[in-house]
């Protein structure tokens, strides 16, 4: 539990600030394992708009009610939850690890990749990266 200490640092900063913070994180925690899916493909609530049918004036007629799928997910947890965390690490990146470790080949190409270019690929922002070489 040596990163959790941050994580709840983080959580818990200001308030509100670091809670909607974390919850961002959520949003966009991506997997960097081959293979492996978003926090949020793998954990999330899908947001539905019920819909009440109107009322028909025939006795014993029941619509059914029916809902809208708006396509918007949200993520179910949070990853500064160990919890949360250690299940979406446990159940989709070990075993897209595990995966990984099969192919040498593919493994030894990511070790070999550059840090900066790897960071790159991750990123939501085109931010500069100046790493030591």
């Amino acid at each position: 539990m040596v990163i959790q200490n941050d994580y709840d640092a983080m959580r818990s900063h200001d308030g509100p600030v670091g809670e909607a913070f974390t919850t961002a994180l959520t949003f966009t925690a991506n997997n960097p394992i081959p293979g492996g899916h978003s926090y949020i493909h793998d954990y999330h609530h899908d947001i539905e708009i019920p819909v009440t049918p109107p009322e028909v004036p025939i006795v014993g007629w029941d619509l059914p009610h029916a809902s809208i799928d708006t396509g918007i997910q949200i993520p179910d947890g949070n990853v500064a939850d160990f919890d949360d965390r250690w299940r979406w690490i446990s159940q989709d990146m070990v075993p897209n690890y595990q995966h990984l470790l099969q192919d040498p080949g593919q493994m030894q190409s990511i070790v070999n990749q550059p840090v900066a270019d790897r960071a790159h690929d991750w990123r939501m922002v085109p931010l500069p990266y100046h790493g030591g070489g």
